[in-house]
């Protein structure tokens, strides 16, 4: 499993390429040449949304922007967040209904929830 970054400061180009490289959207971690934060920003208080550009050192078929979707960062937050289960059915969702729907939705990449992080 990736380590996943406490905060968007800390989304980089090695974590980046290897999260497509591990979905097998692109060939190796190489083909990802650099990441630039674009935008973030606070959804409530429950987490922060980032949107990642990519670009490649070689052409190939990769995204050229993702969306990560961090909990936020306050435990209290974090806390009533996990005690509601809000992100495990989200992730679920992506990770495992999201094809018996049918409504577009971007493709899930990566779909993780660690409770022991409180």
């Amino acid at each position: 499993m990736l380590d996943i970054p406490r905060d968007p400061a800390s989304i980089e180009r090695p974590w980046v390429a290897g999260l497509l490289a591990r979905a097998g959207t692109i060939p190796d971690t190489d083909a990802v040449d650099d990441v630039v934060i674009v935008e973030t920003m606070t959804i409530g208080m429950t987490s922060t949304i980032t949107r990642v550009a990519v670009s490649y050192s070689s052409p190939v078929d990769g995204p050229r922007s993702v969306i990560v979707k961090l909990p936020a960062v306050d435990p209290k937050w974090r806390r009533i967040v996990n005690d509601g289960r809000l992100f495990e059915r989200e992730a679920g969702f992506y990770s495992g209904m999201q094809a018996a729907f049918p409504m577009r939705t971007p493709r899930c990449f990566l779909s993780h929830v660690d409770r022991l992080r409180r």
